[in-house]
């Protein structure tokens, strides 16, 4: 897939009002007319980053605050998926093709960090076994109780739905110190994917997220072998949250009607990335391998 991006005129300077002053926003807003992706750029564009189709001019006011810059160079994210890709002989050709490479981008993804406090009490069932095979309800268990008073700040809830949470989350690491006002001008071709989901879907997010957390560290700290959730009466107070963007080099591989992406933090280089193996290199693979095996076995016969 490659970026096709374009360059085109810029549109006439509009403002922005904000809590604290007017800001002045040049840039342009497009829509992805396929995968609905709504993109901030300094220079007009032809295709979305993201999936390679058409773009179509859009309505946007919304401007960003506050973003983390990148400290990580795009070739160093070249070289990083080169490193994982390149030598290995059962990826697809298409995902190795220089044109594939350099269509890798810059972007700034949309995350909410959240302030939650959650509080109250809950209650595990305790047992451990004394037979091999027996189960929680065949044993003697104990109620424990603990109340919970935790502050959770700073938890980054991704707000760019298109890509998974679960993925996300191995590369959304990043240094909040180094945090600061937006400024169009420090921008070059990087582009900004405006956020996809509402508050409350934020909300239920973050909440699932620190509950989760704070079961895990109840339950970690049971002595018990065999525990259980049997009551949970926490209540959750939501204290703030604000969007942020976080820099991030992308690139997503179209193959057999597929989409597979590769992520790195922009800020300190961690990455994921989702492969495939390609049928015909596993054929021509497997092949050489048996060759190789055949004519190892072959001279160790003629010369012993």
């Amino acid at each position: 897939m490659n970026d096709g991006i374009g360059f085109g005129e810029r549109n006439d300077d509009f403002f922005i009002e904000t809590e604290n002053n007017t800001i002045k926003d040049s840039m342009l807003c497009f829509r992805c007319t396929v995968c609905g992706t709504m993109i901030k750029t300094k220079d007009s564009i032809i295709k979305c980053p993201f999936c390679g189709s058409a773009v179509e001019i859009a309505d946007s006011l919304y401007f960003p605050e506050q973003i983390i810059p990148f400290s990580k160079t795009l070739d160093d994210a070249k070289k990083d998926y080169k490193k994982h890709v390149l030598f290995n002989p059962l990826i697809p050709f298409s995902f190795k093709k220089k044109s594939t490479i350099n269509s890798m981008f810059s972007v700034f993804l949309p995350v909410s960090l959240n302030n939650v406090n959650i509080s109250g009490e809950v209650s595990f069932l305790g047992a451990n076994k004394t037979d091999k095979g027996q189960k929680l309800s065949m044993i003697e268990k104990h109620e424990l109780f603990y109340t919970v008073n935790f502050d959770y700040n700073n938890v980054f809830i991704n707000c760019f739905p298109k890509i998974d949470d679960i993925f996300l989350n191995k590369v959304y690491s990043y240094n909040l110190n180094n945090l600061h006002d937006f400024d169009e001008n420090e921008l070059n071709k990087e582009n900004i994917f405006l956020g996809e989901i509402d508050n409350d879907k934020i909300n239920e997010k973050a909440n699932k997220k620190v509950i989760n957390h704070a079961l895990i560290i109840i339950r970690d700290n049971i002595n018990y072998g065999l525990k259980k959730l049997n009551k949970n009466s926490m209540i959750i107070n939501n204290k703030s949250s604000k969007i942020i963007y976080v820099p991030v080099y992308m690139l997503n591989v179209k193959y057999k009607n597929k989409f597979y992406l590769y992520l790195m933090n922009g800020e300190n280089g961690k990455y994921n990335m989702k492969l495939t193996i390609g049928i015909f290199e596993t054929i021509i693979f497997s092949i050489i391998v048996f060759c190789l095996i055949f004519l190892l076995a072959f001279l160790l016969t003629y010369l012993f």
